[in-house]
Formats: C-alpha cells, structure tokens, sequence
C-alpha cells in the first residue's frame, strides 16, 4: 500500500491546475480571442497566482504549443509526410536525369531555331539594303520620271492626306481633345477666337474689358465639329495607306537594277 505524503499531493494538484489553466487558455485561444474574460484573469490569479503580465506571457505560450502543433501534426501524419517524401526522392532521382537530358534537348533545338530565325533575318534585312542601293544607280531617264510620277501623287492623294491630317489637327484644337487648353477662357481666348470665330461672342463690361464666351451658336458647330472629326478619324488611316500605296507604284522603275530581266546571269 502506497502512503501518498504531502509533498506527492501537492505536486499532483498543482499538475491538475496546470492542465486546467492551459485548457482555459486553449478555449480563448480556440475562440479567436486575445482578451480573457474577467472571472478567467480571477480563476487563473487565485488558482495559479499569475498577475497581467504573466497571463499574458501564458497566453502566448500556449497560442505557440498550438500553432505548433498543428504543424508538427500526429505520428502517423508525420509517418505519412516522411513516407511522400521518400516518395517523392526516389521520384526524382529516376526520372529528373531525363527530364534534364529532354530540356537540353528542347533547349538545343530552340537555340537552333532562334539561329535560324536571326540568320534568315539578317538576310533580308542585307537584301532589302541592296535593293535600296541599287536605286542610286538606276538609269537617269527613269529617274526622272520616277520623280514626275511621285510629284504627281504627292499633288493629289499627298495633298488631300496633308489636308486632311492640318484639319484634324484644327479640329483637335476646337474640340479641346487631350486638354489642349486648361480652361475655359484658355480655350476662347486662344483657341476658338482664332479657329473658329462664329463659336465666340465678346461684350464689353462697364470697365471696359472685353469678355468672351461660347456664342449660341457653339453646341450645334461642337456637334458638326465631332462628326466631322469622327469621320475624319476613320478616313486618315486609309489615306495614308493610297498615299503609300501609290508612291510605292511610283517608285517601282527604281528598282530597275533589283528586276530578274535587268540582272545578267551569264
């Protein structure tokens, strides 16, 4: 028969207020709280004797032991993970030496095709210059009609795309697109006053000084200004293209020297 001393008692009891008191922190902690309720601070001061300071480093190492925990998981979770490692070593010792010599291999052929694609490149780019150069020495009569041919469409087409992009930058200017002018009377005063004076009516005030404003007239010519800076939008691209277009056909005879008929073979 085992006589349990005083001492024995003790320790047993204050083993039992431990479990208890971390069971409690646990419950906060479960909770999501961060602050312990009044009779817990009480239950934890006179069973425990901790003060503020020492439920508050309490708390934390019980929040730790959890956060722990559930990390370090059970055995057989740990078993597991040591299992799926091993797994995953053996894995890699067997298939990553192939899979290294397959990305060798794909990076080998996609340094080829970069090699390839610069060289062909560079190829066309010395072929085009070539091109180029030759029309320094085409024949001078084909010169001089190539330089008709260009006034010509420069005179027309060239003419109506010069024409048509000073409009739309005018109309950039009366519309105040991209805040060309910072305020109101910037855009009066600087802008419309001079673009488009219909858009503009002054007065004289009784200091004598000339104030001006939008016209009653300004909402209908913003509105024909818009449609016609919409159409115009859409129009400039395609003009620019016929422009291209055809002083690229104009320039054709330059090319005299590049045709297959002109190039001796022999």
């Amino acid at each position: 028969m085992t006589v349990e001393t005083i001492g024995d008692f003790v320790q047993a009891d204050f083993a039992d207020r431990s479990r208890e008191a971390d069971e409690l922190l646990k419950e906060v902690i479960r909770g999501g709280r961060t602050v312990l309720l009044t009779s817990e601070r009480a239950w934890l001061s006179r069973e425990m004797g901790w003060d503020e300071k020492q439920i508050t480093k309490e708390l934390r190492r019980v929040n730790n032991i959890m956060r722990l925990q559930a990390i370090a998981g059970t055995p057989d979770d740990r078993e597991a993970a040591l299992d799926e490692c091993q797994t995953s070593v053996d894995l890699l010792a067997k298939e990553g030496p192939k899979i290294e010599q397959k990305i060798q291999e794909l990076q080998s052929k996609l340094n080829g095709l970069e090699r390839d694609a610069s060289t062909a490149q560079k190829r066309v780019e010395a072929q085009s210059q070539a091109v180029q150069q030759l029309r320094q020495y085409c024949p001078q009569d084909i010169v001089e009609r190539v330089k008709l041919a260009v006034a010509t469409v420069d005179a027309s087409i060239g003419k109506e795309l010069r024409n048509a992009e000073a409009r739309l930058l005018e109309l950039r200017s009366i519309l105040n697109i991209g805040n060309v002018y910072e305020s109101p009377i910037d855009h009066l005063t600087r802008g419309l006053k001079f673009i488009l004076p219909a858009a503009v009516s002054s007065m004289v005030d009784d200091g004598a000084m000339i104030r001006l404003s939008y016209s009653p007239a300004w909402p209908q010519l913003k509105s024909d200004c818009e449609s016609e800076y919409s159409e115009l939008s859409q129009r400039l691209p395609e003009l620019r293209h016929e422009y291209e277009n055809a002083i690229q056909t104009a320039e054709a005879p330059l090319d005299f020297h590049a045709d297959p008929r002109n190039i001796d073979n022999d």
